[in-house]
């Protein structure tokens, strides 16, 4: 079996207080997870901040268990500590893609194109679970939970711009209130 070369990995860091280290924090993670960072009180650097942007890029190319084929000069992963020798493990906590986590990531989730396709992958899984749990709420009986659940499809499908989507969910929403037996009258 051939062996895989090593790859070698360079650490680079930027204060959040100094201009580059905030721009280049903000396009990494976004504004959402900059504005999340407490902010220094103190100091020359009082109202930026507080923290560190630190990145690895492959000084050669290769293989990286957990990342996979790397070029030279690539982005590998980025996170925000304290300091500028704060391991990837204890990154700061912030705001980030909607929700709050570690500031860390792999190049496939840092810029705000990555951030745009998760989301959008985010949207369609919520909308198959949607339809998902409406079909096994049809099987229970449960009609108006199985139509509620189709409407919530068909709002997410109207959100990703799927028309055509969010239409076959609201027929299926009304054909499953059809079956829906009357109530018995008092």
């Amino acid at each position: 079996m051939a062996r895989r070369p090593t790859v070698q990995l360079l650490t680079k860091h930027a204060a959040l207080s100094s201009d580059f280290g905030r721009e280049w924090a903000t396009k990494l993670f976004g504004e959402e997870a900059i504005a999340s960072l407490p902010i220094l009180q103190t100091g020359k650097n009082k109202g930026h901040p507080k923290g560190h942007v630190q990145w690895r890029k492959a000084m050669s190319s290769g293989f990286i268990p957990g990342f996979g084929p790397v070029a030279e000069g690539q982005l590998v992963d980025a996170w925000i500590g304290e300091g500028m020798l704060s391991p990837k493990e204890s990154a700061m906590v912030g705001e980030w893609m909607g929700r709050k986590q570690n500031l860390a990531g792999s190049a496939s989730m840092l810029f705000q194109k990555a951030r745009d396709a998760e989301a959008v992958r985010q949207q369609r899984d919520a909308a198959e679970r949607a339809e998902e749990n409406a079909g096994y709420s049809e099987e229970a009986g449960r009609y108006a939970k199985a139509a509620g659940y189709y409407e919530t499809a068909a709002a997410i499908y109207d959100g990703m711009g799927n028309p055509d989507r969010a239409a076959q969910c609201r027929t299926e929403a009304a054909r499953i209130l059809a079956l829906q037996p009357a109530a018995p009258p008092c």
